[in-house]
């Protein structure tokens, strides 16, 4: 179906709110902006890496295919002798060890410039409500520890480290999977330039837009954990736009306590606003909101069958995922198998 460019369901919103929906679109705005600005970054990094090892990937496709035509039995053994072999192999460390530091400098300024967004646009969000309060914003010192960290405070660097050291395994992957299915070296040479570009260009946007936002919300919630006195809890708000996914569109409404956990999603691009004392607002659910549209949009976004057990009332939102913690990344989601969900509606599998 062709999505609307703002979708029917934009919450439904208490008039005393207006003010405070129109700054966190201001603010949502602006990081969007900013992750793009990083994307292009990214993007423009990646090509120059894949120009550095285009030129090694020709010459062993040429070597290949003369072998080939001479009547050799190109294999992975053959293929591990040649010098070209090696070059390439070479450059694909280089380029993407290059990739992934010019990578790593974008996502750390993101992060920095993200956490410095969010103690400013928790601040004003709070003012917003025209509550008279004695909101106190922290020091910049006070989120310095999350620039350069991902969810368990553990340095980004290591992340894009294991980004760049695994190109040679794909790169080897691609080639002898490829020799073994007795494919033309060209083709395999288009599938490695593929699946590079998911491996380094992909995951490196993916790294940078999930771990700015989190430094955002993480700001944010720091703020209003400093502020008990005015802010009593966070309420996550997710974009409700044809990229939200049903995981975001279920938590949209909630409220977090202090201290609790903000399980995410790689990718996630969900925010928090304030639930402010004295400023009582109806915060319309996810749930709710999905109630509200054509059956063709909540069908697309729950996918048949979880929809259809939606649509009956059997499961909730809230049924279709699980909150994880990870010792290493911390809180995530995961959409439930559907098998989960079943039992969970109380139909046999």
């Amino acid at each position: 179906m062709a999505w609307p460019k703002v979708l029917f369901g934009v919450p439904k919103r208490d008039p005393g709110a207006s003010d405070v929906y129109a700054v966190a679109a201001r603010h949502r705005q602006r990081l969007l902006e900013g992750e793009a600005k990083a994307v292009r970054e990214i993007q423009r990094a990646y090509r120059i890496a894949e120009r550095g090892m285009r030129r090694r990937l020709a010459e062993v496709q040429a070597q290949v295919e003369r072998a080939t035509a001479n009547g050799e039995l190109v294999s992975r053994a053959w293929l591990e002798r040649q010098e070209r072999w090696a070059a390439l192999l070479a450059a694909v460390n280089r380029e993407s060890a290059r990739f992934a530091g010019k990578a790593l400098g974008t996502a750390t300024r993101r992060q920095r410039e993200s956490a410095l967004a969010g103690r400013a646009d928790s601040e004003e969000l709070v003012r917003a409500t025209s509550v008279r309060s004695s909101f106190r914003s922290l020091p910049k010192a006070a989120f310095e520890d999350l620039v350069g960290s991902f969810s368990d405070g553990s340095p980004l660097t290591g992340l894009f480290e294991d980004v760049a050291s695994g190109a040679a395994k794909v790169a080897q992957e691609v080639w002898f999977d490829g020799l073994a299915a007795g494919e033309n070296p060209r083709k395999i040479g288009r599938r490695l330039n593929e699946r590079l570009g998911q491996a380094l260009q992909g995951r490196g946007v993916l790294i940078a837009r999930t771990e700015s936002i989190r430094v955002y919300t993480t700001a944010q919630q720091r703020n209003y954990s400093a502020n008990k006195d005015v802010v009593e809890a966070s309420i996550i708000v997710s974009a409700l736009d044809a990229r939200t996914c049903p995981m975001c569109v279920a938590q949209h409404g909630q409220v977090l306590q202090h201290g609790e956990s903000f399980h995410r999603h790689p990718g996630c691009r969900c925010t928090l606003r304030p639930k402010v004392k004295y400023f009582e607002t109806k915060v319309e659910t996810g749930e709710e909101w999905l109630r509200r549209q054509p059956a063709d949009v909540a069908r697309e976004k729950l996918g048949k069958a979880r929809y259809e057990l939606w649509r009956d009332g059997r499961i909730g939102l809230s049924d279709i995922y699980v909150e994880t913690m990870h010792p290493k990344w911390g809180p995530g989601l995961r959409m439930r198998p559907i098998d989960s969900v079943l039992d969970r509606a109380g139909k046999p599998g």
